[in-house]
């Protein structure tokens, strides 16, 4: 018995200094950045390396320069990120169900689009893969259980790049408690505004209710597009004074988002210049509806002498929306709401230096169905367009323009025409 016991405190006293040696290595920057890390590269056959490297089993990981892949496939390059948590909390969570998870990420720069590729170039199970992608779509919800889990996570990171944005300045905290997920803050700088964001997902029922709140303001119009890699809309100037966007729903799907879904927008935005190269495209097509109408206003209404401000503007217009044209926005408001599969215009008041004022009012579908009026504010009257069709091809009652200018002009008629509103 007394052999037994010598030989068990010998082997404590051997696996204890085993422990003892590989807590001290773990925690040592040098034998971390010449031996474990090598080694760990090695074992999975993919290059690592990393200067600075701090490590404590209990409490955080942080390193400088790190270098994940090669230049073959892609290479995950940040400069300096550090993990911290603590050891105890999460062990405790694991299995009492009660210590919260607390973690803090802080990076110099996260490259998302790097990132991805090197996930692309490791080797993968196409057919595993497909499933669970099929799974994801078709059960995105219900297969999603989070009540375990007790997570409050803190976010600092000075750049990140996704796809064509770029977001610097990043500061937020994620957490999930009861199977619900929550950003109660998100601030972030986008090209030169600043920009915050909240949100909140319920996974309690499996339907998916979320919420969301998003604020800019101040911003160079054509720096903020850049940093979204709209660069190419070709609009070179104007102020985003500010855009907030709201919504609230359940459930991701179309037929979902068509019942559910219901938010709103306000944007303020002015000089901008718009190019004429924008006019075929939606949204901008809708803008730049009322400006051909006033272009394509000669051919109308043949019939009656037009006055000479009128001419004069619908050959300012022609030359505006020539291949090299444009048009200076002075200063656009929009606010709409959406709800119950259709958008509804609030406010959209639209100030030129071709035309004064436009205005629009009416609904757009969620499938791009119009049902909507714009209102042209000229020489003292208005002039109220109804448009129909679709946002990809609107379809404009010129028919109703014609006896309306006839009226509130006052035109001379050159010859015995018919009646106009017919």
């Amino acid at each position: 018995m007394k052999k037994i016991l010598k030989w068990l405190s010998l082997s404590f006293f051997i696996i204890f200094i085993f422990l003892t040696i590989l807590f001290v290595a773990v925690q040592n920057s040098f034998l971390l950045k010449k031996y474990i890390v090598p080694e760990i590269s090695k074992s999975i056959n993919i290059p690592i390396s990393a200067q600075d490297i701090s490590f404590s089993i209990l409490s955080s990981l942080s390193f400088k320069d790190l270098e994940v892949g090669d230049d073959k496939n892609s290479k995950i390059n940040i400069s300096s990120f550090k993990l911290s948590y603590d050891l105890v909390n999460i062990i405790r969570h694991f299995i009492y169900k009660e210590e919260k998870i607390e973690l803090a990420i802080k990076s110099s720069d996260l490259d998302i689009n790097s990132i991805n590729k090197f996930i692309e170039s490791l080797p993968k199970a196409s057919i595993e893969k497909e499933v669970r992608q099929q799974e994801i779509t078709n059960n995105y919800c219900h297969g999603i259980d989070l009540s375990y889990l007790w997570l409050d996570l803190d976010l600092n990171i000075s750049k990140l790049i996704y796809e064509q944005v770029v977001a610097s300045d990043i500061r937020s905290n994620l957490q999930v408690k009861n199977n619900k997920v929550s950003i109660p803050y998100l601030y972030w700088k986008q090209a030169d505004s600043r920009a915050s964001f909240s949100a909140d997902l319920d996974f309690i029922n499996t339907d998916c209710k979320f919420s969301y709140l998003l604020n800019l303001k101040k911003s160079s119009f054509s720096d903020l597009l850049k940093s979204f890699g709209l660069q190419n809309t070709g609009i070179k100037k104007g102020v985003l004074n500010s855009l907030k966007i709201n919504g609230s729903g359940k459930g991701f799907l179309a037929e979902e988002l068509s019942k559910y879904y219901s938010g709103s927008l306000m944007i303020d935005i002015e000089n901008a210049e718009l190019p004429s190269s924008l006019q075929d495209f939606p949204p901008f097509n809708i803008i730049f509806l009322p400006f051909e109408i006033i272009m394509d206003l000669g051919g109308s209404i043949t019939s009656f002498i037009l006055p000479d401000k009128l001419v004069n503007i619908g050959s300012t217009t022609r030359e505006a929306l020539s291949s090299s044209g444009e048009i200076h926005l002075k200063r656009a408001e929009i606010e709409l709401s959406a709800s119950k599969g259709s958008v509804d215009i609030k406010k959209a008041k639209i100030n030129t230096d071709i035309l004064p004022t436009v205005s629009f009012d009416g609904e757009v579908s969620y499938i791009g169905d119009l049902d909507m009026t714009t209102t042209l504010h000229l020489f003292g009257i208005q002039l109220r367009i109804p448009i129909a069709g679709t946002i990809n091809k609107p379809l404009p009652d010129i028919v109703e323009l014609a006896p309306q200018l006839v009226k509130g002009l006052g035109l001379t008629l050159i010859s015995p025409v018919k009646d106009l509103s017919e």
